[in-house]
């Protein structure tokens, strides 16, 4: 099996919990598992994402949007506006604009520096599951409950495509997969849905470029390579697996999960792809070898290897767990097999 010697940036993975709150003098830091620095978020967590600059997290869920500084571990804001629970948010390329989707099926678009709104999508008759930007940060994808991926020119504040096929939610399980992202040039679109299928669309004529049904499951995140040349797609039949975007064929799958796999992402240069399942497992996979290149997950196992070692971040509503470079490091899982692995990204490569 084939070893890295290092993970650069680091790799934040979101286990969703479903608890009541507690009161407490200091809640960042009141009853904090062992090891733990500080709790993010309050209430029903269901997304989280980094700022393209690594300088924020934006923490969706029953309460709102929490902001926070990366550097400092501080609350910024609380951004409030949609009438239930926010599914999903995402950060603009240029880390100005957030979009949210919720669960009062509405698309809303934030000021990052103020909190203020921008404006309000509408026209999903469902749960917005995810949102995602383009790279060029003129267009938004959202995918819902009610089977459709809508494309949102932001310009003009108007629906350009409704995206139709799938015949299940073209889902995130409750919301923490991402389930619908662009491809780096911006002319492609995935998504996935619980109809154990990923679909690639033409973002310019809003046709179907090709379906990939090799899943026997249903299909809860997919994410492209930074240089858009694989796209991976996680589902709950336990595998990964990993396709050539232009011809729609499938280079590999992956196999070492053997609970149903909630999140994927690449890293910042592509050469690593992490996932996580119901477990709260995260692999992480040599992209060229196809192997699983190390494992975090439930109960307390640690191994020693130039690998980053394991800072968590426990949430109210989830977990956090960090991975950065450090000269002795060991993997360590907090999360105790109390939730449930849904959400996994890499930060910027030069933050925390």
């Amino acid at each position: 099996m084939k070893k890295s010697t290092s993970v650069g940036p680091v790799l934040l993975f979101l286990i969703v919990l479903h608890a009541q709150a507690a009161g407490a003098k200091d809640y960042n830091r009141w009853n904090l598992p062992g090891g733990a620095l500080m709790r993010l978020g309050k209430g029903d967590v269901r997304d989280v994402v980094w700022s393209p600059d690594g300088n924020r997290l934006a923490v969706g869920g029953s309460i709102g949007i929490w902001l926070y500084d990366t550097r400092t571990g501080a609350q910024t804001r609380l951004i409030t506006g949609h009438s239930f629970r926010v599914n999903a948010v995402a950060f603009s390329p240029d880390g100005l604009t957030l979009a949210s989707g919720s669960r009062d099926h509405t698309v809303r678009l934030w000021y990052v520096a103020t909190g203020k709104e921008k404006s309000i999508l509408t026209g999903h008759t469902g749960d917005v599951e995810a949102v995602a930007f383009s790279q060029d940060g003129t267009t938004v994808a959202s995918a819902g409950s009610d089977s459709t991926v809508r494309v949102w020119d932001l310009a003009t504040g108007q629906e350009q495509h409704t995206l139709t096929g799938h015949v299940g939610e073209v889902w995130s399980v409750i919301g923490m997969a991402r389930s619908v992202v662009f491809s780096p040039d911006g002319l492609a679109l995935a998504s996935a849905a619980s109809d154990s299928a990923v679909r690639v669309w033409d973002v310019n004529t809003g046709q179907e470029k090709y379906t990939l049904t090799a899943h026997t499951d249903d299909v809860s995140s997919v994410a492209f390579s930074p240089d858009g040349q694989t796209l991976a797609s996680a589902s709950h039949d336990q595998t990964v697996r990993l396709w050539d975007p232009a011809t729609g064929q499938e280079k590999i799958t992956l196999t070492d999960h053997t609970q149903a796999i909630q999140g994927v992402a690449f890293s910042p240069d592509g050469a690593t792809l992490a996932s996580a399942d119901w477990h709260n497992k995260v692999r992480v996979w040599d992209v060229a070898a196809g192997q699983d290149d190390s494992v975090v997950g439930r109960g307390h196992r640690e191994r020693e290897k130039h690998a980053p070692r394991t800072f968590p971040l426990d949430l109210f509503g989830g977990v956090f767990t960090r991975w950065d470079d450090a000269s002795r490091p060991r993997w360590r899982w907090y999360g105790e097999g109390v939730g449930r692995g849904h959400r996994t990204a890499y930060s910027h490569p030069h933050r925390i």
